[in-house]
């Protein structure tokens, strides 16, 4: 038998393995899998939380004492990426249960191109991710 020219199919795959694992840890290492999304994501999922516990606080909580007004700080969930506005208020009301803001609120998390948004509809004080319908 004479000598074989050329790669095996076996060699090949082995090959195309070894160079996606390399590749997949190099796109890791040097930050091209895509950090700044996710930091955003991370952030607007922060801010959907503090919406939702601020929202709960004032429907749930019993009759407040002294404040009627609980207040989501939506700056300091985010932190450190930009959020507009940084807090939002859902007032108490003993008769009616609780209040959202008498306007949707449109939040924008992150700045320039790369913003993501949440929306708070005040008519059904629903909270959702993209801008307001």
């Amino acid at each position: 038998m004479g000598r074989q020219a050329g790669l095996t199919l076996i060699e090949i795959v082995f090959v195309i393995g070894v160079l996606g694992v390399l590749a997949t840890l190099g796109f890791r290492q040097f930050g091209f899998a895509g950090d700044a999304l996710a930091d955003r994501i991370e952030a607007r999922d922060a801010v959907i939380a503090e919406l939702r516990r601020a929202r709960a606080e004032a429907l749930y909580r019993l009759p407040p004492e002294d404040a009627s007004t609980v207040t989501a700080d939506l700056a300091s969930a985010a932190a450190p990426l930009t959020v507009t506005p940084e807090e939002v208020a859902f007032s108490y009301q003993q008769d009616d249960g609780s209040e959202a803001p008498d306007d949707d609120v449109e939040i924008e998390v992150g700045d320039g191109d790369a913003v993501l948004m949440v929306c708070v509809t005040s008519e059904t004080r629903r909270i959702s991710e993209g801008p307001c319908p």
